[in-house]
């Protein structure tokens, strides 16, 4: 069984930062503004020129990223339909369980019925 060696566990994490902000085109620029770092930290970190990037600045963005992809849940209008939300929570719901208020909140849905409901609703829209 092999190992993998802090070096590569970096890697492999600075791998998923990177792939992160290119999936969801988040700039150096939008990093730094919300974080301590400096755009052009980030930047070297996304075009790979940082090869081993410090523990608390992968932290950071992490942090931020987290933070920010909870709060996207790719609402395209200020008005949406229940079906519309209905169907946006079942888009999203690997990563709205991560969430402990999510998935406090779900638990008492489910207890009153209304999870059933909200199924309902999907089912008519697939």
């Amino acid at each position: 069984m092999y190992i993998l060696t802090p070096l590569e566990m970096n890697l492999d994490r600075t791998k998923k930062i990177v792939s992160q902000l290119i999936e969801n085109n988040i700039t150096a620029y939008e990093v730094a503004q919300n974080t301590t770092l400096t755009a052009y930290a980030v930047q070297k970190i996304k075009d790979g020129d940082s090869k081993k990037p410090r523990e608390s600045t992968l932290k950071e963005i992490e942090n931020f990223l987290q933070k920010k992809l909870s709060n996207e849940l790719n609402f395209k209008e200020d008005d949406i339909s229940i079906s519309e939300l209905a169907i946006d929570v079942y888009k999203n719901w690997n990563r709205l369980m991560e969430e402990d208020i999510f998935k406090e909140k779900i638990d008492n849905l489910v207890k009153d019925g209304i999870i059933l409901k909200l199924q309902e609703i999907i089912n008519k829209n697939d």
